[in-house]
């Protein structure tokens, strides 16, 4: 049961929330709304800590706000998510996963055992890497999300597995594809487009059966053996 303390931050949040998207719009137009320079410009890097910052904003803002809660059966195409998922179906067998995976949306895809959402899963990749992706992605439909950025209620932008694999495979993309069963999705949240910029910092509250050292080592394996040496070795100043 929420204490009174979320109580008068959830109603403040659903006061400023909307007077802050109008100062946003203001202040960004179509054209000069720049996910890139947001992330990486974001007034959290300067407290050295944007992981923190991160949780900070999510518990308070996010989490307390009931219109970021989505409940939807299958996740939509172009949007950026967070759930739970701590038991997978092949948890037994997986060689590891991510027990809250943050995962922009492919759409559903039908297989041999039912419905599955399809999505990447940024967590899966360094922190570097994932903020090169996101923008990435942003980039190449953004005329359709910038398009949606301050309304109201956004529709889904129609990302498409065949348009970005090709341009992203360099940065270990595949690695970070994973299907979702719909009904082991829990406590699952629905970031704005303009949310971006913030939910990109958020870490993963754990990985099962690998550390973060490890995941790393990992993605950076799979790159070295699918790559076609456009990526630097040293993937965080790529």
């Amino acid at each position: 049961m929420p204490n009174l303390s979320d109580i008068r931050q959830s109603l403040k949040s659903k006061v400023l929330k909307p007077t802050e998207r109008a100062i946003q719009k203001l202040k960004y137009s179509w054209v000069d709304y720049d996910l890139w320079r947001l992330i990486h410009e974001h007034p959290w890097l300067k407290s050295g800590a944007p992981q923190k910052k991160a949780i900070e904003w999510y518990r308070k803002s996010i989490m307390t706000d009931r219109d970021y809660h989505y409940r939807g059966k299958l996740l939509q195409q172009g949007k950026l998510y967070m759930f739970d998922y701590d038991t997978p179906k092949y948890a037994d067998t997986l060689a590891f996963f991510d027990t809250q995976p943050l995962v922009i949306s492919i759409g559903p895809i039908v297989t041999s055992e039912g419905v599955r959402d399809l999505g990447l899963n940024m967590h899966l990749l360094p922190p570097r890497i994932r903020r090169i992706v996101m923008c990435q992605i942003f980039e190449m439909y953004r005329n359709r999300y910038r398009d949606q950025l301050f309304a109201k209620k956004q529709d889904n932008v129609p990302v498409k597995w065949q348009a970005i694999v090709d341009p992203l495979r360099k940065y270990g993309l595949e690695f970070c594809i994973r299907m979702y069963i719909p009904e082991l999705r829990k406590n699952v949240i629905e970031f704005r487009y303009d949310d971006w910029k913030n939910a990109i910092y958020i870490e993963s509250k754990g990985y099962k059966k690998i550390t973060v050292e490890a995941l790393q080592k990992e993605w950076a394996s799979f790159v070295r053996k699918n790559k076609d040496k456009r990526l630097n070795d040293n993937w965080q100043r790529s």
